[in-house]
């Protein structure tokens, strides 16, 4: 489809509307067995991460205590006298604070206790408290009459939606059915030993005197057919698993019938006698015709039609059938196979009864007779032979033939030349690992989930981008479509080998949009979903630890070594616009033009085993050619500013994360409010103004032992988010239009350009007899 639509985002909404599903069935979903499989030895690699990163803390706090212990400590102690006498002062004007309200307070209790009389006020205060609550009534009768009105019209939803709490809840279902996997799954890999060693000892007689019943049947039958015994099957071809396994006893019959049938035909031709001898040539020649028919042996023509063409080629006005744009897929052929075991093995398959999803014996059984076969065919094998050299000998006459020499086959020279040279050979991964963690270039991520990244999908974005096919304001993904290419580009090639033998791989992405929205949460996502190791270039981390050329290329080294042992890995590229810029720090221009030249040296010379995903990240990408970065990055995913629907969905999944309410489904009115006057507001800015009102709505505590903190939802409203909105500082103007204009020229932009414009007509090309005629005067 990206070859088709030369276009990374493909929106299909339309599509699915038609068919009947949803986005979210279109939606590829990242396995969870990515991470599940590696549980165990991801906790031990985080466990000794955490380890160093407290040992380099625990180090900077030492650092500080000896600088300040150099500074003379008079100064500190006259510091620290100011500051207590500071807070006894606070502390004393407080306490009188509090003593003059309470005694404000029993004051005016006092007074209106006095001036109160029973009867009438009592009366007066009773109808106040009945006009309050009919009017409460009456408003709380009205709002929800309301709200039932716009579920009707379906401007909102139905009351039952899905709250965190209801996440937290599967959540933990889940986390208990994965605890009842791991313990299954350990009792499963106990008992597939102990039942192999079960079989070993009852089976392995049995199946033995079977396979040499077997082959000694052949052997009889082949020379019962040809009249001399086979050949034994050589170990490279399978032995003689490659005779029994993959054929039926029909198939070894018919072809036994085959070679019998040819071998009476043969001697009844050494029967017949030999006519035609002699010097003859004529009777030769009689003879060849005979054969070949009467005619002589000459090549067959073949017939022309009216043109003088052969009949081989077909006319052009003749329909040569359908064929795909694409080739097929590589991974057809195994959804197929997997598709008939379902439906002749698990479709059919009874399993109600089994509801802690135990192991079945019976299968096992199964498959480890097949591994004990093949382990006993080997022996089996050897023997076999010796049997047949014997019988060929004693039998026919015929002694074994020795097995030729073969010189240097395993010796081949490497066509690629010299192998990757290690500058530290000497070196365990260990010690490795502990000096990249402790100068923070393996670094610990906050754990994100793929559908953590909030936002929307663009329900007309096929509309949208045919009808803008100048690319002046070229269209832009939205969540949906960005979490789709980052899933299809960098996490299912990088997860698993097999995906990435088939797909041509995807070595570098860069991230290019505004500030502060969402790039480094989608890198914490891609680490996530693969469970990965994150290595972060930042040269302001490492300035002084790896200085130079040769500081830098030995920094790659360790990290392309040491992610090569902890695969799948991500490099992260902090302020990537700097390898392709001009504007580089002088300090660091060196070091980023070092940097440019080693990444693509690894990446033109990168085997395919090697699940290393190289992944940028930049908040000014107008300083990058875009020609020069789409030649070290294979994708450019730009992450534009959330629209007005992803700017509400954002705002409630915050809020919702925040107090696990649901501030849509409260008041539908309040964040399409908020949406619109934040317009030009980043993720991050969302995000973030959504916890200070939050924030903002909780009162102090309880008490002093009490550290549970509530919140009023009457104080997160629209004023609240007026007051916060006016402090954004906002992406907009110029620079959103220069992040536009840029993303234009990229070579993908530029392509889809052309093939919209070929589209639309608007590219005729010239009439070629014109220009072969003005050529040739």
């Amino acid at each position: 489809m990206v070859n088709l639509e030369q276009s990374d985002f493909q929106y299909l909404y339309s599509y699915a509307m038609e068919m009947g599903y949803s986005m979210m069935d279109l939606q590829v979903a990242v396995p969870r067995y990515i991470f599940r499989d590696r549980y165990e030895n991801l906790q031990e690699r985080d466990a000794l991460l955490q380890k160093y990163v407290e040992k380099r803390e625990n180090l900077k706090v030492k650092k500080r205590a000896a600088r300040a212990a150099e500074h003379s400590a008079v100064p500190a102690a006259e510091m620290g006298l100011k500051l207590e006498r500071c807070r006894q002062a606070w502390v004393t004007v407080a306490d009188l604070i509090k003593a003059r309200k309470e005694t404000f307070r029993h004051k005016e209790s006092h007074r209106r206790f006095q001036n109160s009389a029973y009867g009438a006020p009592q009366i007066a205060a009773a109808r106040r408290i009945q006009a309050f609550w009919r009017a409460t009534k009456t408003r709380k009768l009205a709002q929800l009459m309301r709200r039932k009105e716009l579920q009707v019209l379906r401007v909102i939803g139905p009351d039952e939606l899905h709250t965190l709490a209801h996440e937290k809840t599967m959540d933990g279902i889940a986390e208990e059915r994965r605890v009842l996997a791991r313990k299954n799954e350990e009792q499963f890999q106990a008992q597939k030993v102990a039942i192999k060693e079960q079989l070993r000892e009852t089976e392995t007689p049995g199946i033995v005197n079977h396979i040499e019943s077997q082959i000694r049947q052949w052997f009889l039958e082949y020379r019962d057919a040809t009249g001399k015994f086979p050949d034994y099957p050589a170990a490279e071809a399978g032995g003689s698993a490659s005779l029994f396994e993959h054929r039926n006893p029909q198939e070894i019959a018919a072809e036994l019938d085959k070679l019998r049938i040819e071998r009476e035909a043969a001697e009844a031709e050494e029967r017949l006698p030999k006519e035609g001898k002699g010097n003859d040539k004529k009777g030769k020649g009689k003879d060849k015709k005979e054969k070949n028919g009467g005619k002589d042996d000459k090549k067959k023509k073949k017939p022309k039609d009216a043109k003088g063409k052969g009949k081989g080629k077909k006319k052009d006005g003749e329909d040569e059938g359908w064929k795909p744009v694409q080739p097929l897929s590589a991974f057809l052929s195994s959804m197929n196979e997997s598709i008939v075991v379902f439906h002749d093995f698990w479709e059919q398959r009874e399993d109600k009864n089994n509801l802690n999803q135990e192991f079945d014996v019976d299968m096992v059984k199964a498959e480890k007779r097949k591994e004990l076969k093949e382990e006993v065919r080997v022996d089996v094998d050897l023997s076999m032979r010796k049997e047949l050299d014997y019988l060929k000998l004693a039998i026919d006459g015929q002694e074994p033939k020795k097995g030729k020499k073969t010189k240097g086959k395993g010796k081949k020279k490497d066509k690629k030349g010299r192998k990757e040279k290690d500058l530290t050979p000497n070196r365990t991964p260990e010690s490795i690992f502990e000096e990249l963690a402790m100068n923070n270039v393996l670094q610990i991520y906050t754990r994100v989930r793929i559908n953590d990244y909030w936002g929307s999908a663009r329900i007309i974005g096929e509309q949208l981008r045919e009808a803008n096919y100048d690319f002046d304001l070229p269209l832009m993904p939205q969540a949906e479509e960005i979490r789709n290419i980052i899933t299809h580009y960098c996490i299912l090639p990088v997860a698993s080998a097999e995906v990435r033998a088939k797909v041509p791989p995807v070595k570098s992405v860069l991230l290019a949009g505004p500030p502060h929205n969402g790039k480094h949460r989608l890198a914490d996502m891609i680490c996530t979903e693969l469970g990965a190791s994150r290595f972060v270039l930042n040269l302001n981390h490492i300035k002084t630890i790896y200085r130079g050329r040769s500081g830098i290329i030995m920094l790659l080294h360790l990290i392309i070594k040491l992610g090569r042992i902890f695969q799948p890995s991500v490099i992260v590229i902090e302020s990537a616009e700097y390898l392709f810029s001009k504007r580089a720090p002088k300090t660091f221009k060196s070091e980023f033009k070092v940097i440019k030249k080693e990444l693509q040296k690894y990446m033109k010379k990168m085997p395919p085993e090697d699940r290393l995903l190289i992944l940028g990240i930049t908040s000014s990408p107008v300083e990058c050619n875009p020609k020069v970065a789409s030649k070290l990055f294979n994708k450019i995913i730009p992450v534009p500013l959330p629209d007005y629907h992803a700017r509400i969905i954002i705002l409630n999944k915050a809020l919702e994360r925040e107090t696990n309410l649901n501030f849509l489904g409260r008041d539908p009115f309040l964040l399409p409010t908020v949406a619109k006057i934040s317009e030009y507001a980043s993720s991050t800015q969302l995000i973030e103004m959504a916890k200070t009102a939050v924030r903002m709505a909780q009162p102090v505590s309880k008490g002093a032992g009490d550290h549970e903190v509530t919140f009023d939802p009457k104080l997160i409203n629209l004023e609240c988010f007026v007051a916060l909105s006016s402090e954004l500082k906002l992406f907009s103007g110029k620079p959103l239009d220069q992040f536009e204009a840029w993303y234009a020229k990229m070579p993908m932009s530029k392509k889809r350009r052309l093939l919209l414009e070929d589209k639309l007509g608007l590219n005729d090309p010239p009439d070629k007899k014109k220009k072969s005629g003005a050529k040739k005067k």
